[in-house]
C-alpha cells in the first residue's frame, strides 16, 4: 500500500527486533536494535509491514562490516571480540 493510499491503517505493535553489530563510529563497537511496526489495513484486514535486509545472511553484522571481515579474515566470525 502506498503512502498516497486512502486506506485506514491501525497500529498493531511491532515485529521481532533485529540486532545489528557494526564498528562505524571511531573504531568503536556499535549495536543497533531495529524494531519495525506492523499495521492493519482496516478495509482489507491485511497486515502491512516493511521488509529491509539490514544484516549479512546468517549473521548479526551489517552487510558492509561483514564484507570487510570476510575480506580481512576470509570468514565472518560469530564469536570473539569482533562479534
Amino acid at each position: 500500500s502506498s503512502s498516497s493510499s486512502s486506506h485506514s491503517l491501525e497500529s498493531k505493535g511491532f515485529l521481532p527486533a533485529v540486532y545489528i553489530r557494526d564498528f562505524p563510529i571511531r573504531d568503536r563497537k556499535v549495536s543497533l536494535c531495529v524494531r519495525r511496526r506492523k499495521w492493519l489495513d482496516t478495509e482489507t484486514g491485511s497486515i502491512i509491514c516493511n521488509s529491509f535486509e539490514l544484516t549479512a545472511r546468517g549473521t548479526r553484522h551489517s552487510k558492509e562490516f561483514a564484507s570487510f571481515l570476510k575480506g580481512l579474515l576470509g570468514e565472518i566470525p560469530d564469536y570473539g571480540p569482533l562479534s
